[in-house]
């Protein structure tokens, strides 16, 4: 039997599949647009790889889990459990990481997603605590979908940030 959202989940997977390879075209985007590969592909696609494997790893565990367990309840804990710890990782790193590279403070385009997901971390920790109801679909499907969003968001403001230097 197939846990409450399943279906939805295996969409959000190959959604974020997808946005890795894409957001691996960097390389030959930068190429084509006549640079060379800076510091910045390299972190801007580490970044991005990053995100859409947290939520490809996350839409796939929920139906794992529940094989294993004996209640949707306790698969969506742990499941939550299981994810927010590399998302709060990740949101946590991330400026750090980018002034490293970049030598720049975080432009708007990029904070703006990333705290977002700082919300799609609350989410999964409300529904590990199960604070307000039963540990279920619709907290974790939002955390993720919101992840992948707000990451694609954030693609795209760093994709013009890339191309207004390589026109430069």
């Amino acid at each position: 039997m197939e846990i409450q959202g399943a279906a939805y989940l295996y969409s959000l997977a190959t959604i974020s599949i997808t946005f890795v390879g894409f957001s691996a075209l960097l390389i030959f985007f930068r190429q084509t647009a006549g640079g060379g590969m800076q510091r910045y592909d390299n972190y801007f696609v580490l970044t991005f790889m990053q995100t859409g494997f947290t939520v490809t790893i996350g839409s796939i565990l929920p139906q794992i889990l529940r094989a294993f367990t004996t209640s949707d309840a306790l698969a969506w804990r742990i499941a939550s459990g299981m994810i927010v710890i590399p998302l709060l990782i990740f949101v946590a790193t991330l400026p750090r990481r980018r002034r490293k590279v970049t030598g720049a403070s975080m432009p708007t385009g990029i904070r703006i997603p990333l705290w977002i997901q700082w919300f799609a971390a609350l989410l999964l920790i409300l529904n590990i605590f199960g604070a307000y109801w039963t540990p279920s679909f619709p907290l974790y499907g939002a955390a993720l979908a919101i992840v992948q969003i707000t990451a694609m968001v954030a693609f795209l403001f760093a994709m013009g940030i890339i191309f207004r230097e390589t026109k430069a």
